[in-house]
This record gives C-alpha cells, sequence and structure tokens, in this order.
C-alpha cells in the first residue's frame, strides 16, 4: 500500500512538473512574440522632479515590423521658437518581450529650431501596451506614458 502512495505521488509531481514546464514554455513564447498595435497612439511626458513646466501631451503613429517599430510624434511647442505651433519627431524603437522593455529614440525634425534627440525606456504591458518609463537627454531625465488609442 504505502509503494503505491509513493508510486502514485511520484507521478503526481511529474505531472505537475510537466504542466508547470509547458505554462512557462507558453508564457516565453507570448512575451518573446509581443505584437504591438500599430496605428495611433496618445501620451504625455513630464519634466523631471524640479522643474515646474506642464506636462506635454503627443500623438503619435507607430508602423510596427517584428519586434521594432518606426513612427511619427506630434506634440505642442514648448522647446523651440514662439512662431511654430507644432513639432514633429521620427521615432525608431523595438520591444524586448522577454522583460517587456520599450526602447525608443525620438529625433526632433527641426520645427522652430529643435533638432536634437531624446531617449526613452519604459515597460510595455502586454495585456493593454500601455507603456511607463522614462526618458532623457544629456543627463536631465522625465517620465512618459503612452498607450495606443482605443476607438
Amino acid at each position: 500500500m504505502r509503494l503505491s502512495i509513493i508510486s502514485a505521488l511520484n507521478r503526481f509531481f511529474i505531472f505537475a512538473f510537466l504542466v508547470c514546464a509547458l505554462c512557462v514554455m507558453a508564457h516565453e513564447a507570448v512575451a518573446d512574440n509581443i505584437s504591438l498595435p500599430e496605428g495611433k497612439w496618445t501620451g504625455v511626458y513630464t519634466y523631471f522632479q524640479d522643474d515646474v513646466r506642464t506636462p506635454v501631451e503627443f500623438s503619435a503613429e507607430l508602423f510596427v515590423e517584428g519586434d521594432s517599430f518606426t513612427g511619427k510624434f506630434i506634440e505642442r511647442n514648448t522647446l523651440g521658437r514662439k512662431s511654430t505651433d507644432w513639432l514633429s519627431s521620427t521615432v525608431i524603437g523595438r520591444v524586448n518581450g522577454n522583460d517587456m522593455t520599450f526602447l525608443f529614440m525620438k529625433k526632433y525634425n527641426g520645427q522652430g529650431g529643435v533638432s536634437h534627440a531624446v531617449f526613452y525606456k519604459g515597460e510595455i504591458d502586454p495585456q493593454t501596451f500601455r507603456v511607463r518609463g522614462k526618458w532623457e537627454i544629456n543627463g536631465l531625465s522625465g517620465a512618459f506614458y503612452m498607450a495606443p488609442q482605443v476607438y
């Protein structure tokens, strides 16, 4: 009797181990193959802690190929010459599905005399695709948030 209980427990643990292994493999496959929604996104970035400037809202259009993306951002001019109401920029980036890292570089296109690059790093929620993170340029940084538009 004792031997059959031990045998049953061994089979149960082997079965449980296999189920857990399959669950981990399935999760990694989903994570590796995260598929960003293409199209319109909206977001906001804030300035570093001691800066009193108002957060800046932006809209974006992303074009996705595998784990990489390119796109265009548009935001109200808060940086350049006041003769320009809007600033546009191009972005190039990628998503790492293993750790849900969302990385991109935004390069302003020159309107209002603004043409520098800003680096962004965030964490993406694999269910909602919402991204929260930090931007950085020349030692200055702030926070950002962005998400696909839902129609």
